[in-house]
């Protein structure tokens, strides 16, 4: 893989049919269960969940755009693969965007949008309480895409999403370890906090410290 490069195209319109095709596949490497290099058959695929091959190419068209999966031989789509150079990309990125997402979020964040955080939060420990990784990197993901949802910048928040996709998958690499996800969740309740009392600067400077620490991102060996 060369490196990421930002999402230019058109948005596609997905059907229900492809939106479903997408999240599924998205979620099976994210979780692992699609190793890197995992070649994606559209018979495969269509046949397995029941749809025609149409819907299956739209999402792996999406998909190459989130370049989570890349044009194998014989144009074949396979799981894409992660790099130390593609690692370092995405953590100066989500650095830079993040930390200015919490600095907006800040400046305009209300009650609902704190309890939204909040529940988040529950769904997390409860995660964590049960072991389940999985469920507390999907409540990981949902809080950062939450966050920079309510910076009021819909690009920012677009490529967050995007980004913690590389994310999971620089993750899924190193491996994960609940104690790093305990104290990622202790970290995202300080942001929160900052939020409701309304200090930028602070909320700023945690986003930033939360990622360069390595817990924002994933277990350490």
């Amino acid at each position: 893989m060369k490196g990421f490069r930002p999402h230019t195209k058109t948005p596609i319109e997905r059907t229900p049919a492809s939106a479903r095709v997408y999240h599924e596949l998205r979620r099976r490497i994210l979780h692992g269960e699609l190793a890197a290099g995992s070649p994606l058959s559209e018979i495969e695929i269509a046949g397995e969940l029941e749809v025609s091959r149409t819907p299956v190419r739209e999402a792996l068209r999406e998909l190459l755009s989130d370049a989570l999966v890349l044009d194998g031989r014989r144009r074949q789509c396979v799981v894409a693969d992660t790099s130390p150079e593609l690692e370092r990309e995405v953590l100066l990125m989500r650095t830079a965007l993040e930390s200015l997402a919490a600095r907006e979020a800040a400046t305009v964040a209300d009650e609902s949008g704190s309890d939204v955080l909040h529940l988040i939060m529950v769904r997390t420990r409860r995660a964590l309480a049960a072991k389940d990784v999985n469920a507390a990197l999907d409540c990981d993901d949902e809080f950062h895409q939450r966050l920079a949802a309510m910076s009021g910048l819909p690009i920012v928040a677009d490529t967050v999403r995007r980004l913690r996709g590389f994310a999971r998958l620089i993750g899924l690499k190193k491996g994960w370890h609940l104690a790093d996800l305990r104290r990622s969740a202790d970290e995202h309740e300080q942001i929160i906090a900052a939020l409701e009392s309304g200090e930028p600067d602070l909320a700023e400077r945690l986003m930033v410290d939360h990622l360069k620490t390595g817990s924002g991102e994933h277990g350490r060996q």
